[in-house]
């Protein structure tokens, strides 16, 4: 269990620091632009203006959002320093361009520079989102090389060790057979990771991890790899290397030739797809290839899977919440995880299609701190606080305080009359 608690771990921190990391430098590279609309100069100031509208416009352009008045507002602003902003129609568009004229030689060299940062800007974020992504696979590739590892470590004859062959000169290095079986080992899970994406999944799968939670990941996750590999080997151009191993979905819209892009809106959802599908594959290989540690890897996961909620990754929390609602062996954890998954799908957005099944969910068995967090979800405040004014031994401070299904009723003002009500308690006893 150890090896499998401490991948986990390592994985998940990593993206986290990847997401930061992403996050931080994205900002800096932005104020570090926007900082030349806050000079004393005028018309820097006026130039960063310019060119921030004029992108404004063409994107509003674009979405099928032109007005002429608009046009003439932005001319109205920039009419002092010399600027003449106007559309012109082209042939090949469906939509005019936004151009614009500078008469005033001081507002025409302040617009050259910005454009020149803006343009430094630009390929600073693509580095950034480039090596981001490469960093994200890099972490994905080690996680399933790791449980191919511990696979053939724990079941080696699962590849057959048998029929491989080390040359005596390199024999001639090992101190210990299980030496010289490691170094089988990692020829072995070298050869498969060679494969490529789909081929580890088809390997795992035969090994008995089962991925039928995660299976409508596979395509996107394959196309992040894909461009990846792309973006290393042939600077993001459209290849038919590319074209054959991703879906129709991906591939019917663009062009050998043509280059690829990675936005950070792709990257945060590559990031997040990775994680998923990451996560719950070690979950479900930590199944097959650990169950005596049953009972410490749910509890280890179920903590995990709190915090997830306690940080707000609501999606990533209810696929983990999912996987242990499937694992649960007693009802008490049955609730419990089917109640978290209802918060998460809650705050997502998708709370009406859930609402009937969390009315019908039967709790009358259980202690009452369940049916607090059923009325809680349902946000039936009079009738959580009237049960809780019976019983307010029923639910403690740190569950209300810390259990995120209860962030519904923590912002009514009867919260503080229960907190006065269980210190009076405390004090009497």
């Amino acid at each position: 269990m150890a090896k499998l608690q401490t991948e986990f771990h390592n994985f998940i921190q990593n993206l986290k620091a990847l997401e930061l990391f992403i996050k931080v430098q994205d900002e800096l590279m932005n104020i570090n632009y926007r900082s030349r609309s806050l000079e004393n100069n005028e018309f820097t100031k006026a130039a960063t203006e310019l060119i921030s509208d004029v992108v404004q416009l063409t994107n509003d352009i674009s979405e099928g959002e032109y007005d002429i008045q608009i046009i003439n507002k932005a001319n109205e602003k920039f009419a002092d320093k010399g600027v003449n902003i106007f559309t012109k129609e082209v042939e090949y568009k469906d939509t005019p361009e936004v151009h614009f004229k500078i008469s005033n030689s001081q507002m025409e060299r302040e617009v050259g520079e910005v454009m020149k940062m803006a343009d430094l800007v630009t390929r600073q974020q693509e580095l950034l989102f480039r090596n981001s992504l490469t960093s994200l696979m890099i972490y994905f590739e080690n996680l399933i090389s790791n449980i191919i590892k511990l696979r053939l470590s724990k079941f080696p004859n699962a590849f057959n060790p048998k029929e491989k062959t080390i040359k005596y000169k390199d024999l001639m290095d090992f101190e210990s057979i299980d030496e010289a079986l490691d170094h089988l080992i990692e020829n072995e899970v070298i050869d498969i990771m060679y494969g490529g994406f789909k081929s580890w999944v088809f390997y795992l799968n035969k090994a008995g991890v089962n991925t039928k939670k995660i299976d409508f990941f596979t395509e996107v996750i394959n196309e992040a790899y894909s461009r990846r590999n792309l973006f290393v080997h042939n600077d993001g151009i459209i290849n038919n290397v590319y074209l054959n191993k991703v879906s129709k979905e991906y591939s019917q819209d663009v062009a050998k030739g043509q280059r690829l892009s990675i936005s950070e809106d792709y990257l945060i959802k590559a990031v997040n797809n990775v994680k998923i599908f990451g996560v719950i594959l070690l979950l479900e290989a930590w199944k097959v290839f650990d169950k005596n540690g049953h009972d410490d890897a749910y509890d280890y996961i179920m903590g995990k899977a709190f915090d997830s909620m306690k940080e707000h990754d609501w999606e990533f929390a209810k696929f983990i919440y999912e996987f242990l609602h499937a694992e649960a062996d007693n009802h008490a954890n049955k609730i419990i995880t089917q109640m978290n998954i209802w918060l998460c799908e809650k705050e997502l957005g998708n709370f009406k299609e859930i609402e009937e099944s969390v009315k019908k969910c039967d709790v009358s068995g259980l202690q009452t701190h369940y049916e607090l967090a059923k009325l809680s979800l349902l946000e039936n405040s009079d009738k959580f606080f009237e049960i809780l004014g019976h019983n307010p031994d029923s639910l403690d401070t740190e569950a209300l305080g810390e259990w995120p299904i209860f962030k519904y009723m923590r912002e009514d003002s009867r919260v503080n009359e229960y907190l006065q009500d269980v210190e009076s308690i405390g004090m009497i006893n």
